[in-house]
This record gives C-alpha cells, structure tokens and sequence, in this order.
C-alpha cells in the first residue's frame, strides 16, 4: 500500500499516471501486438462515447477501458489457446506499479470474458457495489474486440449507438451486415453471451 501511495504521488507531481508507463513495459514484456491493440481501443472509445451518459460512466472507466485494450492479449505469450485466461492470470497476479489490487482484478475480468464463453460467475471476485459498472464495461470491451479481425481488413462504417439502462442498439449502414456476415454471425453470437449479464443488444 505505501509502494503504490508513493507510485501514484510521483506520478501525479510529474503530470505523468504511473501505470501507463506500467501498461507499456507490460505490452513490450509480452510483445503485445500494437495494431491490434489500437484496433481494440478505438472501437471501445467509439462504442464508450455512444453510452458513457446513458450508463453514468466516467473518466476513469474509460482509463480501465483503455488499458484493457492495450494488454489482453498478452497471454498469447504463454499460449494462444486460450490465451484470454492467461492474459486475465498475468493481470491479476503480475507486480503492476500503480495499480491497486481491485484495479488488477477488473482488468483480470475483462481480459477472461472479452471473448468466448463467460465464465459462470465472472464477477465473482468483483465487489457487489460494483457489478453494474463492470457488465456495462465488459459488454463494450467484448463488442469492441469482436470488431478487430474485420478491422485489420478495412474499416469498419459509420454506425449509430442507442444505450438504455439495460439494452444496447447499434444500427449499421444499409445492407453492411448483409455483406460482412461473419461479422452479423458474431454480433447474434454476442447478443446471445449478453443476455446473460442482463444486457439486450439489439443490431440492424
């Protein structure tokens, strides 16, 4: 605790956040790949803009949102099956300066459940006060890197975004989805997948 005190004192006497140095040895360490990193962090500060008011979000969600971005695929330095549990163990446990524990934990989270199946309780270790705030980031952060593979081969259209308290909608152009339907087949994927944390996403 004095450490991570002393850390962030530092850090805000420089004008500098100490875990963002933290963030970028940590993408160096592993070989993080930096285009798919910016991929990822851009589509999830599109998709955090369209609802960062309607959900009550704020500053520092963004921040967890962008580092999230920056480092969940670290775990493909260990293996690439399954490398988003790998990646949540190596945030959860690594030595991150600057970051407390709780910090390290909602990372952890995201990284495990940006993909795939969701664990069975994925908030578990996650404090009740702060499970509303964590399904809203994990329902962005799964769109956002379910948005990078199409990305890396053109860019994605202008879309629109309507958030409600419990409900999602993205709206793409005419007939866009139609002509990507890998990306349509992995949208009705995640509307299946979030419906279990309460979130209803509507795409059209």
């Amino acid at each position: 605790l004095r450490e991570g005190v002393l850390y962030d004192l530092l850090g805000r006497i420089r004008h500098e956040d100490v875990r963002e140095r933290t963030v970028n040895a940590l993408m160096q360490r592993y070989s993080v790949d930096t285009d798919t990193a910016a991929i990822v962090e851009r589509r999830a500060r599109t998709l955090f803009e369209g609802c960062d008011q309607r959900w009550e979000l704020t500053a520092a969600d963004w921040e967890l949102l962008h580092w999230a971005a920056c480092t969940h695929e670290i775990g493909m330095a260990i293996a690439h099956k399954h490398f988003n549990r790998h990646s949540a163990y190596l945030l959860r446990n690594a030595d991150l300066p600057g970051f407390s524990q709780e910090e390290q934990e909602q990372l952890a989270v995201l990284a495990n459940g940006h993909r795939g199946k969701l664990p069975d309780d994925p908030l578990s270790a996650i404090s009740a006060a702060e499970h509303q705030r964590m399904i809203y980031l994990l329902t962005l952060f799964r769109l956002a890197t379910s948005f990078k593979y199409v990305e890396q081969l053109q860019k994605l259209p202008d879309f629109s975004i309507t958030a409600k308290a419990a409900a999602l909608t993205l709206n793409f152009p005419e007939g866009w989805l139609e002509e990507h339907p890998l990306t349509a087949r992995e949208l009705k994927q995640e509307q299946q997948v979030l419906s279990r944390l309460g979130i209803k996403l509507r795409v059209s």
